[in-house]
C-alpha cells in the first residue's frame, strides 16, 4: 500500500510540474525585449567611424521617437573644441529624425557628436559618436 501511495504521490507531482511549465509561456530573448522598451540610436549621418567630406549638418535617426524638445546634439573638433551647430530640428516626415546644421565648414580631422535625448518613458539616453572629414 505505501508503495502505491508513493508513486501516486510521485506521478501527481509530474503530472502538477508538467501543467505549471506547460501553462507558463517562455520568455521573450532579453535582446528582442530591450529592443522593443529602449530607444536607441540607429543611424546617423555622418555615419560613426566613417571618413567623409565636410557634412554640412548631423542627423541622428532613432528607434523610436523621443520625447519633443529633450534631443540635443554637440560636436566637438580635435582637442575638444566646439563646432558652433544651429537648433536641433525634427523631420516633418519622420519624427525619429533629428538634425542639427553645421554652421562653419568642418576642416579636415576628427570630430566627435554627443547626443542626449528622453524616451517617451523619461529614461536619458545618451551616446556619442566619430568621424573623420578629409580634405577636399
Amino acid at each position: 500500500m505505501k508503495t502505491v501511495l508513493r508513486t501516486l504521490s510521485a506521478l501527481c507531482l509530474l503530472a502538477l510540474v508538467s501543467v505549471a511549465s506547460a501553462a507558463s509561456p517562455a520568455p521573450p530573448a532579453a535582446g528582442a525585449e530591450l529592443a522593443l522598451r529602449h530607444l536607441t540610436l540607429s543611424s546617423s549621418a555622418p555615419a560613426a567611424n566613417s571618413s567623409v567630406a565636410p557634412p554640412t549638418e548631423i542627423r541622428l535617426i532613432f528607434s523610436q521617437q523621443p520625447q519633443r524638445g529633450s534631443t540635443s546634439i554637440t560636436v566637438t573638433g580635435a582637442g575638444g573644441s566646439a563646432v558652433q551647430v544651429g537648433d536641433v530640428t525634427v523631420d516633418p516626415e519622420n519624427d525619429r529624425a533629428f538634425s542639427s546644421a553645421i554652421s562653419t565648414p568642418l576642416t579636415a580631422g576628427s570630430y566627435t557628436v554627443a547626443w542626449r535625448t528622453m524616451a517617451s518613458d523619461g529614461h536619458v539616453i545618451r551616446g556619442d559618436f566619430r568621424f573623420v572629414v578629409t580634405a577636399d
